[in-house]
């Protein structure tokens, strides 16, 4: 007879939160060429997190997982250089890493939407100087993100608009499709069929004959526009990549003119 071990349960006291000091963040400043200015800009809104189960010397970046229903911390996501995980017991699906940037939430316009902190830093930092995020809220969610978690986002910024930014993918495409179903309250399905999919979408039966599935392509099969705006990096992955790249070229370019 197997064992089966019992889900462990998040508990916040089983974590020392320590804060951040931006120009101690090697990892974050060296290895994802992020900013002391960006990495200030959030320091309020992560740790650096001791899980005490875990012995006496792990000390990782730990982005609190929020309930966007009662604002309580129901996990982390642990990084540093060799791990990216959520901490034991972390309700991951139902819960969001939430940084918001202006006043009252109905005063919220944009919801800015990614898969990883990182991306979500690095997206800032590439645009900073471009966009206004005064009146908008940046949140990361786990790939498999309930409707839930979705719906109560919503009605916490019940005036926002979400705009993903995910990344160059099939993976974040689903994403996509799955964050303008819940925003327009619209009930479909969605499976893989031989080399294609089938859609279920109002009672009726949609066959899309391509190995990927976009949201343009359920708006061309439904007759339907979602109205998602949508962010994807330029010439990389993820929007981490693309800042490094554009650090490479700018050192480039330094070495040119010198």
């Amino acid at each position: 007879m197997m064992l089966v071990e019992p889900p462990v349960e998040f508990l916040l006291s089983d974590f020392i939160l320590m804060d951040i000091v931006p120009e101690k963040c090697n990892f974050l400043l060296r290895d994802k060429s992020l900013s002391e200015s960006t990495i200030e800009t959030f320091r309020k809104h992560f740790n650096m997190v001791h899980y005490v189960k875990w012995g006496p010397s792990n000390r990782n970046y730990g982005f609190p997982l929020i309930d966007p229903s009662d604002g309580t911390i129901k996990g982390f996501e642990l990084i540093n250089r060799y791990l990216n995980l959520y901490a034991p017991g972390s309700m991951k699906e139902s819960t969001a890493w939430i940084v918001p940037f202006g006043g009252m939430e109905e005063n919220i316009k944009v919801i800015y939407c990614f898969h990883s902190p990182l991306d979500l830093m690095s997206y800032y930092e590439l645009f900073k100087n471009h966009l206004d995020f005064s009146n908008s809220v940046m949140i990361s969610i786990n790939e498999n993100f309930n409707s839930q978690t979705i719906k109560s986002i919503m009605k916490r910024f019940p005036n926002a608009e979400f705009q993903a930014c995910f990344d160059n993918d099939i993976r974040s495409n689903l994403s996509e499709i799955n964050l303008a179903s819940l925003f327009h309250d619209l009930d479909f399905n969605y499976a893989r069929k031989g080399d294609g999919w089938e859609i279920q979408f109002n009672n009726e039966s949609l066959i899309h004959n391509d190995k990927i599935l976009t949201l343009r392509d359920l708006e061309i099969l439904t007759s339907m526009e979602f109205d998602l705006c949508i962010h994807r990096a330029q010439n990389a992955i993820d929007f981490n990549q693309m800042l490094k790249n554009s650090k490479v070229r700018k050192r480039r370019k330094w070495i040119k003119r010198s």
